[in-house]
């Protein structure tokens, strides 16, 4: 809220002073060689030029201490729905999602800051378990928009029960492909075009990769809860120890 009110401060400054040296500017053609009115005209030129220098004086103090501190993030009124903004065809299929693959996906298209933000919440969350290969991927914009926005509603919009135990999130790209080649042998898992994550999620103090009541109630969970989100627009399936999700048809 803070940011967004120092935005429209920046813009509101900024006019002003325009309009000051523009009054400034007429009083002074129009002084008719009154020293007193012509000194008032030079004075107000002053105090806008001085202005301006100051907004932008703040602008780059601020932003040389941190970028952060001068980006208004785009989801702070109105967050939009999961499936707006989304660079996304609704007919990808895999071929499609093979071009993208190879072009690189456009995180421009998503929410500014989730990206960090998924990042930031796999390195620090002790609910959430880190997947360096999930990291990797963000980092080289190899998951598309729509999972990324799956893997946030995961992390940060599931209300999970009580007796779940850490979100593992992964793998990703990274983690499924054996080799560079993106035709590679996985490819029909979706993984290795950016466009399938997995999640597992045991009881509290279990371990993972194994089978359990708990992890069958507690994967269920979000498994609704992403079908009741994201409806039409993934596959989830069920694969025992995880559930995979995926936003293109690889089959």
């Amino acid at each position: 809220m803070l940011l967004k009110a120092i935005f429209w401060l920046y813009i509101a400054g900024a006019i002003i002073a325009f309009i000051s040296l523009i009054i400034a500017g007429f009083n002074y053609m129009f002084s008719g060689g009154n020293a007193s009115k012509t000194k008032k005209a030079i004075d107000q030129i002053k105090q806008a030029f001085i202005g301006l220098f100051i907004l932008l004086g703040a602008y780059t103090i601020l932003y040389t201490i941190n970028p952060d501190l001068v980006v208004i993030p785009t989801n702070l009124f109105g967050a939009p729905p999961y499936l707006e903004q989304l660079n996304v065809p609704s007919d990808m299929n895999e071929e499609a999602a093979r071009e993208i693959l190879i072009e690189g996906y456009d995180y421009n298209e998503v929410e500014d800051n989730l990206v960090d933000q998924i990042k930031d919440d796999l390195r620090t969350r002790s609910d959430i378990a880190m997947d360096g290969d999930v990291i990797k991927d963000l980092d080289n914009q190899k998951l598309n928009p729509l999972i990324l926005q799956v893997i946030d509603f995961a992390m940060n919009n599931w209300d999970k029960p009580s007796n779940c135990g850490q979100l593992i999130v992964g793998p990703g790209v990274a983690g499924h492909v054996k080799n560079t080649d993106v035709y590679g042998p996985n490819y029909q898992s979706c993984h290795d075009l950016g466009m399938a994550i997995d999640f597992e999620i045991p009881g509290i103090d279990e371990p993972w990769g194994q089978k359990s009541d708990t992890k069958i109630e507690c994967q269920a969970s979000l498994q609704s809860a992403l079908k009741s989100t994201f409806d039409g627009a993934i596959t989830i399936l069920d694969e025992s120890t995880h559930i995979h999700v995926q936003t293109a048809d690889c089959s």
